[in-house]
């Protein structure tokens, strides 16, 4: 889902992909193959995603995927996976260096541990995150203003995205007649 959301904001022709499995990403590719109209490349190391303009960070990892000093300006990451206060995607250092944007600050101060353990180190301070999204989306305040702003964007999931997704899956199960219907 990332790469199609990606591909309705930009224009993009390659996704690079990794995983420390090899299994993982043959199984991705064939899955997604007949979906995603772009070229499916896979690479040896993760560090190795850092050519990309928009990384796309979905692991369940407790420790960061890449090095943040490694990251070239103007890119932009999305760390959708890893979120709980111990477990992190994204090091220090990237964190240090971006505009950081998140869904929503308080859960980033409270459950993202890529956020929150830099903040403990003392690396950022709270007015280091920049925005929520829907600060950005509602034109409160400006996204990206420099085309080298290294740009995260954190997600940790909000409730109401939870209740989006049920509402469409329970109006395309009306739509098609299909489901069971349960009385309480």
């Amino acid at each position: 889902m990332q790469i199609h959301a990606v591909a309705i904001a930009r224009d993009i022709s390659r996704v690079l992909i990794y995983d420390r499995s090899k299994e993982a990403i043959n199984r991705f590719k064939e899955e997604t193959a007949q979906r995603i109209p772009f070229d499916l490349m896979s690479v040896a190391e993760a560090d190795d995603i850092l050519q990309a303009d928009i990384i796309c960070t979905a692991t369940s990892s407790p420790t960061p995927v890449f090095d943040g000093n490694k990251v070239i300006p103007g890119t932009h990451i999305n760390g959708i996976g890893s979120h709980t206060p111990n477990a992190r995607e994204l090091d220090t250092e990237i964190i240090k260096k971006s505009l950081l944007v998140g869904d929503s600050r308080e859960a980033c101060f409270k459950e993202a541990g890529d956020i929150i353990i830099p903040f403990d180190e003392g690396a950022i301070a709270e007015s280091h995150f920049y925005a929520e999204i829907g600060e950005i989306v509602a034109g409160h305040k400006p996204g990206r203003t420099d085309a080298d702003a290294i740009t995260v964007f954190k997600s940790n999931g909000l409730a109401i995205q939870d209740a989006a997704t049920a509402q469409l899956v329970y109006r395309k199960a009306i739509e098609s007649g299909t489901g069971t219907t349960v009385a309480f």
